[in-house]
Protein backbone atom coordinates (compact mmCIF):
# COMPACT_ATOMS: atom_id res chain seq x y z
CA UNK A 1 0.00 0.00 0.00
CA UNK A 2 1.57 3.30 -1.11
CA UNK A 3 1.40 6.75 0.53
CA UNK A 4 -1.52 7.85 -1.65
CA UNK A 5 -3.61 4.88 -0.52
CA UNK A 6 -2.78 5.53 3.13
CA UNK A 7 -3.61 9.23 2.74
CA UNK A 8 -6.94 8.33 1.12
CA UNK A 9 -7.97 6.28 4.17
CA UNK A 10 -7.11 9.14 6.53
CA UNK A 11 -8.94 11.61 4.30
CA UNK A 12 -12.02 9.36 4.25
CA UNK A 13 -11.93 9.25 8.05
CA UNK A 14 -11.66 13.05 8.28
CA UNK A 15 -14.68 13.43 5.99
CA UNK A 16 -16.73 10.96 8.01
CA UNK A 17 -15.80 12.75 11.23
CA UNK A 18 -17.06 16.00 9.71
CA UNK A 19 -20.20 14.25 8.47
CA UNK A 20 -20.95 13.29 12.07
CA UNK A 21 -20.03 16.78 13.33
CA UNK A 22 -17.06 15.57 15.37
CA UNK A 23 -14.34 17.62 17.07
CA UNK A 24 -12.94 20.25 14.68
CA UNK A 25 -9.37 19.79 15.90
CA UNK A 26 -9.54 16.05 15.29
CA UNK A 27 -10.92 16.57 11.78
CA UNK A 28 -8.16 19.05 10.94
CA UNK A 29 -5.52 16.72 12.36
CA UNK A 30 -6.48 13.85 10.04
CA UNK A 31 -6.98 16.14 7.03
CA UNK A 32 -3.53 17.64 7.53
CA UNK A 33 -1.97 14.21 7.95
CA UNK A 34 -3.60 13.01 4.72
CA UNK A 35 -2.27 16.05 2.86
CA UNK A 36 1.27 15.71 4.24
CA UNK A 37 1.44 11.99 3.47
CA UNK A 38 0.26 12.42 -0.12
CA UNK A 39 2.16 15.62 -0.93
CA UNK A 40 5.18 16.06 1.34
CA UNK A 41 6.37 12.80 2.88
CA UNK A 42 8.65 10.89 0.52
CA UNK A 43 9.36 7.82 2.66
CA UNK A 44 7.25 4.79 1.63
CA UNK A 45 5.24 4.60 4.86
CA UNK A 46 3.74 1.23 4.02
CA UNK A 47 7.19 -0.33 4.21
CA UNK A 48 8.17 1.12 7.60
CA UNK A 49 7.89 -0.44 11.04
CA UNK A 50 5.75 1.25 13.68
CA UNK A 51 8.93 2.36 15.45
CA UNK A 52 10.25 3.97 12.24
CA UNK A 53 6.92 5.73 11.70
CA UNK A 54 7.22 7.32 15.16
CA UNK A 55 10.43 9.01 14.05
CA UNK A 56 8.67 10.98 11.29
CA UNK A 57 8.14 14.49 12.74
CA UNK A 58 4.73 15.17 11.19
CA UNK A 59 3.25 11.94 12.60
CA UNK A 60 2.43 11.73 16.28
CA UNK A 61 2.05 8.50 18.21
CA UNK A 62 -1.65 8.15 17.43
CA UNK A 63 -1.32 8.81 13.71
CA UNK A 64 1.73 6.57 13.41
CA UNK A 65 -0.30 3.71 14.89
CA UNK A 66 -3.15 4.38 12.43
CA UNK A 67 -0.75 4.49 9.46
CA UNK A 68 0.82 1.21 10.54
CA UNK A 69 -2.61 -0.41 10.93
CA UNK A 70 -3.64 0.79 7.46
CA UNK A 71 -0.42 -0.56 5.94
CA UNK A 72 -0.96 -3.95 7.56
CA UNK A 73 -4.73 -4.39 7.15
CA UNK A 74 -5.87 -1.88 4.55
CA UNK A 75 -7.90 0.15 7.05
CA UNK A 76 -8.20 0.92 10.78
CA UNK A 77 -10.79 0.20 13.45
CA UNK A 78 -12.26 3.68 13.92
CA UNK A 79 -12.72 4.14 10.18
CA UNK A 80 -14.39 0.75 9.87
CA UNK A 81 -16.80 1.62 12.69
CA UNK A 82 -17.92 4.80 10.91
CA UNK A 83 -18.22 3.02 7.56
CA UNK A 84 -20.50 0.41 9.12
CA UNK A 85 -22.71 3.20 10.51
CA UNK A 86 -22.89 5.09 7.20
CA UNK A 87 -25.00 4.00 4.21
CA UNK A 88 -22.90 3.17 1.15
CA UNK A 89 -24.72 5.81 -0.89
CA UNK A 90 -23.85 8.50 1.66
CA UNK A 91 -20.20 7.44 1.53
CA UNK A 92 -20.32 7.84 -2.26
CA UNK A 93 -21.80 11.34 -1.91
CA UNK A 94 -18.68 12.43 -0.02
CA UNK A 95 -16.76 12.08 -3.30
CA UNK A 96 -19.12 14.24 -5.37
CA UNK A 97 -17.59 17.55 -6.48
CA UNK A 98 -19.34 20.65 -5.23
CA UNK A 99 -20.52 19.29 -1.88
CA UNK A 100 -18.59 18.58 1.28
CA UNK A 101 -19.47 16.57 4.40
CA UNK A 102 -21.69 19.32 5.84
CA UNK A 103 -23.87 19.46 2.73
CA UNK A 104 -23.95 15.66 2.55
CA UNK A 105 -25.17 15.68 6.16
CA UNK A 106 -28.06 17.95 5.19
CA UNK A 107 -28.91 15.75 2.19
CA UNK A 108 -28.91 12.63 4.32
CA UNK A 109 -30.27 13.73 7.68
CA UNK A 110 -32.66 16.53 6.69
CA UNK A 111 -33.81 15.46 3.23
CA UNK A 112 -33.69 11.72 3.93
CA UNK A 113 -31.66 10.94 0.78
CA UNK A 114 -29.17 8.11 1.19
CA UNK A 115 -28.31 6.99 -2.36
CA UNK A 116 -26.64 8.78 -5.25
CA UNK A 117 -29.52 7.78 -7.52
CA UNK A 118 -32.08 9.43 -5.24
CA UNK A 119 -29.85 12.50 -5.00
CA UNK A 120 -29.76 12.78 -8.80
CA UNK A 121 -33.56 12.54 -8.98
CA UNK A 122 -33.92 15.19 -6.27
CA UNK A 123 -31.65 17.53 -8.24
CA UNK A 124 -33.50 16.89 -11.50
CA UNK A 125 -36.78 17.66 -9.74
CA UNK A 126 -35.27 20.87 -8.33
CA UNK A 127 -35.81 19.77 -4.72
CA UNK A 128 -32.33 20.51 -3.41
CA UNK A 129 -32.60 24.29 -3.76
CA UNK A 130 -35.20 24.30 -0.99
CA UNK A 131 -32.58 23.14 1.54
CA UNK A 132 -30.36 25.63 3.36
CA UNK A 133 -27.00 26.18 1.68
CA UNK A 134 -28.02 24.84 -1.72
CA UNK A 135 -28.51 26.94 -4.83
CA UNK A 136 -29.11 26.23 -8.51
CA UNK A 137 -25.37 26.34 -9.21
CA UNK A 138 -24.60 23.67 -6.58
CA UNK A 139 -27.48 21.54 -7.80
CA UNK A 140 -26.22 21.75 -11.40
CA UNK A 141 -22.69 20.82 -10.30
CA UNK A 142 -24.00 17.75 -8.47
CA UNK A 143 -25.91 16.58 -11.56
CA UNK A 144 -22.84 17.13 -13.74
CA UNK A 145 -20.53 15.17 -11.45
CA UNK A 146 -22.92 12.25 -10.93
CA UNK A 147 -23.51 11.90 -14.67
CA UNK A 148 -19.79 12.16 -15.40
CA UNK A 149 -18.97 9.40 -12.90
CA UNK A 150 -21.75 7.21 -14.30
CA UNK A 151 -20.44 7.59 -17.85
CA UNK A 152 -16.91 6.76 -16.72
CA UNK A 153 -17.67 3.81 -14.47
CA UNK A 154 -15.20 1.01 -15.04
CA UNK A 155 -12.49 3.45 -16.09
CA UNK A 156 -9.08 3.89 -14.49
CA UNK A 157 -7.27 7.20 -13.98
CA UNK A 158 -4.02 7.41 -15.99
CA UNK A 159 -1.88 8.37 -13.00
CA UNK A 160 -3.12 5.38 -11.01
CA UNK A 161 -2.46 2.99 -13.88
CA UNK A 162 1.03 4.25 -14.79
CA UNK A 163 3.01 2.38 -12.08
CA UNK A 164 1.31 -0.88 -13.07
CA UNK A 165 2.06 -0.34 -16.77
CA UNK A 166 5.71 0.52 -16.08
CA UNK A 167 6.13 -2.64 -13.99
CA UNK A 168 4.34 -4.83 -16.54
CA UNK A 169 6.42 -3.48 -19.43
CA UNK A 170 9.59 -4.21 -17.48
CA UNK A 171 8.38 -7.77 -16.93
CA UNK A 172 7.43 -8.30 -20.58
CA UNK A 173 10.76 -6.90 -21.82
CA UNK A 174 12.63 -9.31 -19.55
CA UNK A 175 11.20 -12.29 -21.46
CA UNK A 176 13.78 -13.82 -23.84
CA UNK A 177 11.13 -14.13 -26.57
CA UNK A 178 10.49 -10.36 -26.60
CA UNK A 179 12.71 -7.96 -28.56
CA UNK A 180 10.78 -4.76 -27.85
CA UNK A 181 7.59 -3.74 -26.08
CA UNK A 182 5.71 -0.49 -25.58
CA UNK A 183 2.32 0.66 -24.32
CA UNK A 184 -0.21 1.74 -26.93
CA UNK A 185 -3.85 2.84 -27.03
CA UNK A 186 -5.42 5.34 -24.64
CA UNK A 187 -2.56 4.98 -22.18
CA UNK A 188 0.10 6.03 -24.69
CA UNK A 189 -2.07 8.90 -25.87
CA UNK A 190 -2.14 10.08 -22.22
CA UNK A 191 -5.93 9.98 -22.00
CA UNK A 192 -6.99 10.89 -18.46
CA UNK A 193 -9.35 7.90 -18.16
CA UNK A 194 -8.80 4.47 -19.69
CA UNK A 195 -10.73 1.22 -19.54
CA UNK A 196 -7.93 -1.15 -20.49
CA UNK A 197 -4.24 -1.13 -21.37
CA UNK A 198 -2.86 -2.15 -24.76
CA UNK A 199 0.75 -3.22 -25.25
CA UNK A 200 2.53 -4.10 -28.48
CA UNK A 201 5.40 -6.59 -28.19
CA UNK A 202 7.85 -7.71 -30.87
CA UNK A 203 7.49 -11.41 -30.15
CA UNK A 204 7.04 -14.42 -32.44
CA UNK A 205 5.81 -16.78 -29.75
CA UNK A 206 2.75 -15.63 -27.80
CA UNK A 207 2.49 -18.99 -26.02
CA UNK A 208 6.01 -18.69 -24.64
CA UNK A 209 5.31 -15.14 -23.44
CA UNK A 210 2.08 -16.32 -21.84
CA UNK A 211 3.89 -19.08 -19.95
CA UNK A 212 6.52 -16.57 -18.84
CA UNK A 213 3.84 -14.22 -17.48
CA UNK A 214 2.13 -17.08 -15.64
CA UNK A 215 5.28 -17.50 -13.55
CA UNK A 216 4.55 -14.03 -12.10
CA UNK A 217 1.07 -15.16 -11.01
CA UNK A 218 -0.65 -13.07 -13.68
CA UNK A 219 -4.18 -14.12 -14.63
CA UNK A 220 -4.19 -15.22 -18.27
CA UNK A 221 -7.62 -14.94 -19.89
CA UNK A 222 -6.93 -15.63 -23.59
CA UNK A 223 -3.91 -16.73 -25.61
CA UNK A 224 -4.02 -16.36 -29.40
CA UNK A 225 -1.21 -16.41 -31.94
CA UNK A 226 -1.57 -12.62 -32.30
CA UNK A 227 -2.48 -11.46 -28.80
CA UNK A 228 -2.71 -12.30 -25.10
CA UNK A 229 -5.43 -10.99 -22.78
CA UNK A 230 -4.52 -10.80 -19.10
CA UNK A 231 -5.70 -9.29 -15.83
CA UNK A 232 -2.78 -7.52 -14.17
CA UNK A 233 -2.64 -6.82 -10.42
CA UNK A 234 -6.07 -8.50 -10.18
CA UNK A 235 -7.90 -5.42 -11.52
CA UNK A 236 -6.36 -4.11 -14.75
CA UNK A 237 -7.40 -5.65 -18.10
CA UNK A 238 -4.49 -5.73 -20.55
CA UNK A 239 -4.22 -6.83 -24.18
CA UNK A 240 -0.71 -7.67 -25.39
CA UNK A 241 -0.40 -7.75 -29.18
CA UNK A 242 2.43 -10.06 -30.26
CA UNK A 243 3.83 -9.09 -33.67
CA UNK A 244 6.88 -9.94 -35.83
CA UNK A 245 9.81 -7.56 -35.32
CA UNK A 246 9.66 -6.06 -38.88
CA UNK A 247 6.02 -5.03 -38.32
CA UNK A 248 6.55 -3.73 -34.77
CA UNK A 249 6.56 0.02 -35.57
CA UNK A 250 3.56 -0.34 -37.90
CA UNK A 251 1.52 -2.24 -35.31
CA UNK A 252 2.56 0.11 -32.50
CA UNK A 253 1.32 3.14 -34.43
CA UNK A 254 -1.86 1.30 -35.49
CA UNK A 255 -2.74 0.36 -31.91
CA UNK A 256 -1.81 3.79 -30.52
CA UNK A 257 -3.76 6.12 -32.81
CA UNK A 258 -7.51 6.52 -33.15
CA UNK A 259 -9.28 5.31 -36.30
CA UNK A 260 -9.83 8.95 -37.26
CA UNK A 261 -6.11 9.69 -37.09
CA UNK A 262 -5.20 6.58 -39.11
CA UNK A 263 -7.69 7.48 -41.83
CA UNK A 264 -6.86 11.19 -41.92
CA UNK A 265 -3.10 10.62 -42.23
CA UNK A 266 -3.44 7.97 -44.94
CA UNK A 267 -2.07 5.21 -42.72
CA UNK A 268 -4.93 2.90 -43.68
CA UNK A 269 -3.83 3.11 -47.34
CA UNK A 270 -0.29 1.88 -46.68
CA UNK A 271 0.66 -1.34 -48.45
CA UNK A 272 4.08 -1.60 -46.80
CA UNK A 273 4.13 -2.71 -43.14
CA UNK A 274 7.86 -3.12 -42.44
CA UNK A 275 9.37 0.06 -40.97
CA UNK A 276 12.33 0.70 -38.67
CA UNK A 277 10.35 3.12 -36.50
CA UNK A 278 7.26 5.30 -36.37
CA UNK A 279 9.15 8.30 -37.73
CA UNK A 280 9.75 6.37 -40.95
CA UNK A 281 6.02 5.72 -41.29
CA UNK A 282 5.16 9.40 -41.02
CA UNK A 283 7.93 10.23 -43.49
CA UNK A 284 6.42 7.76 -45.97
CA UNK A 285 3.06 9.47 -45.46
CA UNK A 286 4.70 12.84 -46.19
CA UNK A 287 4.13 14.06 -42.65
CA UNK A 288 6.31 15.23 -39.75
CA UNK A 289 6.46 12.93 -36.73
CA UNK A 290 3.29 13.24 -34.63
CA UNK A 291 3.56 12.66 -30.88
CA UNK A 292 1.45 9.76 -29.54
CA UNK A 293 -0.69 12.07 -27.38
CA UNK A 294 -1.70 14.02 -30.50
CA UNK A 295 -2.85 11.01 -32.50
CA UNK A 296 -6.55 11.55 -31.85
Amino acid sequence: MDNYDIAAKLSDYAQLLELYDSNTFKIRSYSTAAYNISKKIREPLGELSEEALLEIPSLGKGLAAKVYEIAQTGSFEELNDLLISTPTGVQEMLHIKGIGPKKVSVIWKELGIDTVGDLLYACQENRLVAAKGFGLKTQAQIIKDIEYKASNSGLFHWAKVEPFVVALLELIRSCDEVEEAEAAGDFRRLNESIDNVEIVAACNNSSALSEYLKQSVITIETVDKDFIKIIYAEILPVTIYTVPRPQYAYELLKHTATEEHLTKTGFTNLTETAFNNEEAIYTTLGLPYILPELRE
